[in-house]
């Protein structure tokens, strides 16, 4: 983060204690003992933390998330301080970090620049710290992934598989991530959409071997985990959607089958209405004529 984009506040007195470099384009306009905390800044995307320390000769620490990253296309951002007494002093500090990713993401592919890709849609999770926790994606290793994000808010994802993929992209607003010739990853704002029992379909549309359709169960907690069982054995998980209805989902089986079976790891793409999620499924296997993949249909 930017240090000299900033300015600084006493809890106690309330007042602007020290002035900016930059203070024509970030300036704290008011600091309420009620803890609200407001201030200006130019037009645009731009991300924010608050800054605490006990003294003016201490170091500088960020505040609890959320308010370690704000991120605004605003002109003017108020937010409320949990202020510690019996003295201390804050700052807000302009620029975008690691932490600015926190969370789960679903990362819509744009197929028809990427024709490559049979998921359309897969989720990953960011620990804040610039590595991925969770993806979506076939034979991941361990993490699956990490990212970077300058100052300015662009940002280099890269998955970490049998092979390994980088995108670049930078944020639109707090929740959209346009990631350049790829896609744009949306923040999950619920995580627990999709919890609930399922039971449906997997129907092959391309097997080799010929066409079959296998019945499934999903167990789904309200933090997205996933207990699989049916006809192709029983495994875990993860599953999550953007929206409760028309949105798009996103889910990564490994079902417990060897390795060798194309159906020990499968991707669900599909969009959650209501109590139904319809969509395509593919299977660890392969591209082309040799890739199984189908339909799916989940009734909750």
């Amino acid at each position: 983060m930017n240090k000299l984009k900033c300015k600084i506040v006493g809890c106690i007195t309330l007042a602007l204690v020290a002035g900016s470099l930059f203070a024509q384009q970030l300036s704290i306009t008011s600091f309420q003992r009620n803890g609200l905390l407001t201030w200006t800044n130019p037009p645009g995307t731009n991300a924010f933390a608050v800054q605490w320390t006990p003294s003016l000769t201490s170091s500088w620490f960020n505040a609890a998330p959320p308010l370690d990253s704000i991120i605004t296309t605003n002109s003017q951002t108020t937010v409320s301080v949990a202020i510690v007494p019996p003295t201390s002093f804050y700052r807000v500090v302009e620029g975008f970090g690691p932490q600015a990713l926190r969370g789960t993401w679903i990362l819509i592919i744009a197929i028809a620049t990427n024709p490559g890709n049979n998921a359309s849609t897969i989720y990953f999770t960011a620990d804040g710290n610039g590595v991925l926790t969770n993806a979506a994606i076939f034979n991941p290793q361990s993490p699956p992934g990490f990212y970077s994000i300058s100052n300015a808010g662009s940002m280099t994802l890269t998955f970490a598989a049998n092979e390994t993929d980088s995108v670049t992209g930078r944020f639109v607003d707090a929740n959209d991530v346009s990631f350049t010739g790829f896609g744009t990853a949306m923040r999950v704002q619920d995580v627990s959409l999709c919890a609930g029992n399922w039971s449906g379909t997997l129907s092959e549309t391309n097997d080799p071997n010929g066409l079959a359709s296998y019945s499934v169960a999903l167990t789904v907690t309200t933090n997205g985990s996933v207990s699989f069982s049916g006809s192709l054995g029983t495994g875990s998980g993860l599953m999550f959607a953007l929206a409760p209805t028309n949105g798009a989902s996103s889910a990564f089986i490994k079902t417990g089958l060897n390795s060798s079976n194309p159906y020990n790891q499968i991707q669900l793409i599909g969009t959650l209405s209501g109590n139904t999620i319809t969509g395509s499924f593919n299977t660890d296997s392969g591209t082309g004529a040799n890739a199984i993949l189908g339909t799916v249909t989940l009734t909750r």
